[in-house]
């Protein structure tokens, strides 16, 4: 019984059902084989339990990565909208957005994403500091910006929600 239920799945009345299948069909025509019955019975029961899990595996990264990159543009898009409202440029978004997404930005980063000089970068990033919206951390080489006091919440919130996954098969 417990290799109908391996074998067609749990959660269901159609998984041990079909289970059951198998497991008579294989029975019946390879009783005559001695103890090959037992074994491919075996194999069957691993071969199917390996699969469910890789097929399970590989569809909830596909949901981590769809939930993700909807996340990544939800955030944004209310950055753009937080630059709009306070007049900065639009280019300091991505610098901005790799602090929500990730709860730190780097210069050399930042400058390398807009395609700007060191000077400009440096610019930038003091006047985010200046205005509050980032925070330095470190000094000189190991220096990264984290969210300050006017970093806008809503960002940091969209950033951070958890995603749920959830099994494509029950049980």
């Amino acid at each position: 019984m417990i290799f109908c239920v391996i074998v067609g799945g749990l959660g269901t009345i159609e998984g041990p059902v079909i289970g059951a299948i198998i497991f008579f069909s294989l029975q019946q025509r390879l009783d005559s084989h001695g103890v090959w019955y037992l074994v491919l019975l075996g194999v069957v029961a691993i071969v199917s339990s390996w699969v469910r899990f890789n097929l399970v595996a590989y569809h909830q990264q596909a949901q981590a990565v769809r939930h993700r990159i909807e996340r990544s543009g939800r955030t944004w898009l209310l950055l753009a909208d937080y630059a709009e409202q306070t007049g900065l440029d639009e280019r300091v978004v991505s610098a901005l957005h790799d602090v929500a997404m990730t709860g730190r930005a780097r210069r050399l980063r930042y400058e390398h994403a807009e395609g700007l000089s060191l000077q400009q970068a440096q610019r930038d990033l003091r006047d985010l500091v200046s205005a509050g919206i980032l925070e330095p951390v470190g000094r000189t080489r190991a220096r990264y910006y984290k969210a300050g006091a006017r970093f806008p919440q809503t960002a940091l919130t969209e950033a951070r929600t958890p995603i749920a996954i959830t099994s494509p098969y029950p049980g």
